[in-house]
């Protein structure tokens, strides 16, 4: 195991922001290994035993599958066969491309399966000749040639075959051909084939390094048919949609990722059966094992990933735990592991209640089965919803039994509880449409009992017995039919209960796919029909640009059109047309950049024309080790960095119109840690060095090798006089450093662009503090507490609601509120199903965001199902974006009281007509108000705080619900007052405390009567040494590198003692 950073990091990586372009990726992946590679099936000199009799000279599967590649792609992908002689004794398994043998002439074949004591045994005999024997998946076939095949063996007699022979147990296949299933809804991890249905999410959630295939089950052939192929190289890393009534096969790695080619072995239009497995699998019971029950460190020495620091909830790797009801790890709700493992809650039943990457709770007098690594995947392969589970604590086991009852139960309960939401939801006049929710909860309900029925229908002939393989698929697919029927209803039910707030942001990371203004129009329509308001559009990535500029290292992405028209309107440039059809439907744009990640080819040109520019690992290489792929980094501690970035963002507003701000992303240095560490370039080791007193000679500047091979002495203790100690502390300074470096580059964009240009500051960050600091040397929170940001768009790309919720929250209460947030979610890019989006929005509402962004484009674009999950919960009335000019904030809030005032609160007896006429007089009365400045946001603020707090307006749920909106109202009035604040100059955050804001003026804290010395600009990266010795008074002052909370800038003097920041 890696050490706690980068293990800690490995989710981040899962969704490194901004992906590796498909064209791109070239190395640095061993699916992506370059040249030929043969798998060879064929094992020479195997045993086989007969009864008794031991046989030496068998070979197995005389085949083999040959690949060649180059330029990272996948160019040829054959099936080779051997040729068998007459006299060849030949094992033939599962594992042969072929159902049949294929041989013809002095033949006998035996067919081998086994019998109900475990052994293999004589089945069958051909003694044809003809080829067409059939191998068994579970089971192999002898092939015996010459003049004693005929006396080889007999049916009955037992065969052991030699240990190295696999015998696979699943496999799909057509009349002629057969791939092996590896594995079922796991992670791809290794070369394999896995296979993944309903029970595993909508998507595969697979990277573009293999090859997958689709098969749609036919009611009418009552078979599954091949559908479609994803071929190798393409797509993004959310996978293949898995369809209703359809399952994906999905291959990776070499001697693998060539059996799913189109017309390999399978070709669309082929019928395609499971065998060895059911595509709804019950009526069998399968055994797991697990390590612990409420490990501690004392009995779980795996649970420990160094001597000091444990895993997350004492989970090591490959470990499966029990945690029982009333265990908690530093607080959590559930098991409190990390999220590189999967889990099963199982009631105090016996029952299993839910399934995820981390469950939300431990159920009161259950527990929770969790796994990692080869746990995981017996967890995600074996254990559904609805199962039954029997812990055998003596010998640290579990069976799992399902039956058809069970899904249905399991579904029942789930149907039931989303009803009764839907229905708390009317009943207490939240803004959603009733009608509509009362006629989904009947149909799902008539579903249910439809359901029932076929159920019933089922279990009696299945009990009733002699049922064909073509008569059980035909009754199981009528059952998920009819499943899957009552849980579109359920979906729906779920993404109708959604109130759609008037005031939110709700936003697309936009990248540029459209080759012509037609499409780009097409999609923006798109958006706004969904209620999108606001799109980051990718501007700078893998080192080209999406607009014409003049910087000629970031030249025009040869990947899109040169000429985008809309009639006579003729576009300069890509993204002066996107922001020209955003403007037309009143959709805000801003320019997404990435900032130092310049693709994976250094051939691009701002590399080809600086290789000075690039960063260096420790290890002297320039390819990013823990990014997920081939990353190329630029240095940017350089100077000449920094400014060739800023001069491109000056040219994007000087050049293109309607954009309203940039959206910084990859604004870091790459994941590192000191085992791996990265930022060993000349300009950073010199000014780094100079802090520490330390000098390179003439000679060891020549190069940067020999540079670094003296700088990296200060983090080796048999060179330091202080020994590990000062080692350890040399090494935290350079992590501060390049922190410092980082921020110091987004002060210079507030200042030289933001201030400039007046236009809006994003950033893409993860949510926790200590790893973006840490890992990444990024300081979000001096950043966002500092004012200089505006949007904050935290990624919270989980899977369960509650961490979206929990990681939203943390962001905020580390940064205050001197910006909006608006959640990045990536629910649908990780294989979620479209509601989960909804479930997502609501819990980062809750957490107290002003919105959510959605990664990405490619998960709404031609995805009417997430655009239906949109368009009919969160987003179905429009909203105004929060950052807005406040009076259009103040209109739309008071629009939407007075339209549910109209709809739900009159109707409902909740407020009279009298009351809503006079409350729209208190609205009127304010939206009169002067809006500008903090002091009459203030006064606004106070005005509407009066009408919450009073109430003679409305009563019951009908008061609720208006002091709800109101209320948040408030709290966005809080926001603007500290923009307003820091807009106006009344107030820096670098320095002071945020001043006393009331009614008629603005009260400034009592001076500090021992003021600490002068503010001091960041560092730049030319700058290194008056810089450093000012960091190092700071640090032997107050122990402290980075102030935050508002109070003072990275490398700045600290107004107070308790300002000081301890993530260091």
């Amino acid at each position: 195991m890696k050490a706690k950073l980068r293990s800690c990091l490995l989710s981040l990586l899962a969704f490194v922001f901004v992906l590796t372009a498909v064209l791109s990726v070239t190395t640095g992946l061993d699916a992506f290994a370059e040249g030929e590679y043969t798998r060879d099936l064929r094992l020479t000199g195997v045993t086989v035993t007969v009864d008794g009799k031991a046989y030496n000279d068998f070979c197995t599967d005389p085949a083999y599958y040959y690949e060649e590649a180059s330029a990272g792609y996948l160019n040829t992908a054959e099936v080779g066969y051997y040729d068998v002689d007459s006299t060849d004794k030949v094992v033939y398994t599962a594992n042969y491309p072929d159902t049949t043998t294929g041989r013809t002439g002095n033949v006998v074949e035996y067919v081998c399966k086994t019998n109900e004591t475990g052994n293999y045994v004589v089945a069958t005999i051909n003694t044809s000749g003809d080829g067409k024997t059939y191998i068994p998946v579970g089971g192999f076939v002898l092939s015996v040639g010459g003049a004693n095949a005929a006396n080889f063996a007999k049916v009955g007699d037992v065969v052991v075959p030699d240990k190295q022979i696999s015998v696979p147990q699943k496999a799909v296949e057509s009349a002629t051909k057969r791939v092996v299933v590896n594995s079922t809804n796991t992670t791809r991890s290794e070369p394999m084939v896995v296979y993944y249905d309903y029970q595993f999410g909508a998507k595969t959630g697979t990277n573009i390094f293999g090859t997958e295939v689709t098969c749609v089950y036919d009611f009418d052939k009552n078979s599954f048919v091949v559908d479609s192929f994803r071929n190798f190289g393409t797509g993004d890393d959310s996978g293949s949609d898995i369809p209703d009534n359809s399952f994906v096969l999905s291959a990776y790695g070499e001697g693998y990722r060539g059996l799913l080619v189109r017309n390999q072995l399978f070709a669309v239009g082929d019928e395609v059966r499971l065998v060895g497995f059911d595509y709804i699998r019950f009526g069998g019971t399968v055994q797991g094992e697990y390590d612990f029950v409420n490990p501690t460190v004392e009995e779980n020495p795996k649970g420990m990933e160094t001597e000091t620091t444990p895993f997350p909830a004492y989970r090591g790797e490959n470990q499966t735990i029990i945690y029982e009801y009333g265990w908690s790890y530093e607080g959590s709700t559930g098991t409190g592991t990390n999220v590189y493992g999967y889990e099963a809650a199982v009631n105090a039943d016996g029952v299993v209640v839910e399934l995820g990457v981390n469950v939300s709770s431990i159920p009161e007098g259950g527990y929770v089965i969790s796994g990692h690594g080869k746990g995981r995947d017996f967890i995600r392969s074996n254990i559904v919803l609805g199962a039954t589970v029997v812990l055998d604590k003596v010998n640290k086991r579990y069976s799992v039994s399902t039956t058809l009852n069970s899904y249905y139960e399991n579904l029942v309960t789930e149907v039931n509880s989303v009803v009764t939401q839907a229905q708390q939801r009317i009943r207490q006049l939240y803004d959603v449409d009733s009608e509509l929710l009362t006629q989904k909860i009947q149909l799902a309900q008539n579903a249910l009992a439809d359901l029932q029925s076929v159920k019933v229908e089922i279990e009696q002939k299945i009990e009733q017995g002699n049922l064909t393989d073509e008569q059980r698929l035909s009754l199981l697919m009528n059952y998920n039919n009819y499943q899957l029927q009552v849980s579109r209803l359920q979906n729906e039910i779920t993404t109708l209960s959604a109130e759609s707030k008037p005031v939110s942001a709700r936003g697309v990371w936009h990248r540029p796919v459209e080759t012509s203004y037609a499409e780009i129009e097409n999609n923006v329509r798109m958006y706004s029909e969904i209620g999108i308001n606001l799109v980051f559009v990718e501007t700078l990535y893998n080192g080209y640009s999406a607009f014409r500029t003049s910087i000629a290292d970031f030249p025009y992405n040869p990947r899109l059109d040169y000429n985008y028209a809309d009639g006579d309107n003729k576009y300069a440039d890509y993204l002066t047309a996107f922001a020209a059809a955003c403007n037309k439907y009143g959709i805000e744009v801003h320019a997404w950049v990435e900032n130092f990640y310049v693709g994976t080819q250094n051939t691009v040109p701002v590399v080809a024309n600086h290789p000075d520019w690039l960063l260096y690992n420790d290890d002297g290489t320039t390819v990013q080790r823990n990014e997920g792929g081939a990353y190329i980094f630029l240095d940017p501690s350089n100077t000449e960095v920094q400014n060739l970035l800023i001069s491109y963002y000056k040219d994007l507003f000087d050049k293109v119109d309607g954009i309203q701000g940039l959206n910084l992303d990859y604004i870091r240095y790459p994941v590192s840690d000191k085992s791996e560490d990265t930022g060993y370039t000349l300009t950073a080791m010199k000014a780094f060095a100079a802090t520490k007193g330390m000098t390179f000679s003439e000679a060891q500047l020549v190069s940067r090798e020999k540079t670094a091979r003296k700088f990296v002495q200060l983090f080796d203790a048999n060179y330091l006089v202080g020994g590990q100690a000062e080692a350890e502390a040399n090494y935290n300074d350079w992590v501060d450093y390049r922190t410092s470096v980082i921020t110091a580059y987004v002060r210079r964009i507030k200042t030289e662009v933001k201030d400039v240009y007046g236009k809006m500051l994003s950033t893409s960050v993860f949510a926790s503090v200590t790893d973006s600091y840490n890992a990444k040397k990024q300081d979000w929170k001096t950043w966002l507490s500092n004012g200089w940001i505006d949007i904050a768009t935290p990624m919270a790309y989980y899977n369960n609601p509650a961490d979206v919720r929990y990681h939203t929250e943390n962001m905020i209460l580390a940064a205050g509120n001197n910006c909006y947030y608006y959640t990045g979610i990536a629910s649908s890019y990780s294989g979620l199903p479209a509601w989960q989006n909804k479930e997502q929005i609501e819990a980062s509402y809750m957490a107290g965001a002003n919105g959510y962004v959605v990664f990405c484009s490619t998960q709404i674009i031609g995805h009417t199902d997430v655009q239906e999950a949109l368009k009919n919960g969160v987003n179905s009335s429009s909203a105004v974006l929060p950052h807005a000019e406040l009076s259009k904030v103040l209109a739309a809030y008071f629009d939407k009281v007075i339209d549910r005032a109209n709809r739900l609160y009159i109707p409902a007896a909740g407020m009279t007509e009298a009351q809503r006429d006079s409350l729209r007089a208190k609205f009127d009365e304010i939206l009169a108000m002067p809006t500008s400045g903090a002091v009459n946001v203030h006064r606004v603020q106070s005005a509407i705080k009066a009408l919450y707090s009073d109430t003679s307006y409305a009563k019951g749920y009908s008061g609720q619900r208006l002091s709800q909106q109101l209320k948040e109202l408030v709290t966005l009035l809080d926001n603007r007052i500290s923009t307003e604040l820091i807009a106006s100059g009344d107030w820096n955050p670098e320095t002071q405390p945020r001043p006393t804001v009331t009614d008629s003026e603005i009260v400034f804290p009592t001076p500090d009567p021992d003021p600490k010395p002068d503010h001091k600009p960041d560092p730049t990266p030319d700058e290194p040494q008056q810089t450093y010795t000012l960091a190092i008074v700071l640090w032997c002052a107050f122990g402290v590198a980075v102030a935050s909370g508002g109070t003072a800038a990275v490398l700045v003097t600290v107004k107070s003692k308790k300002n000081k920041n301890n993530n260091n």
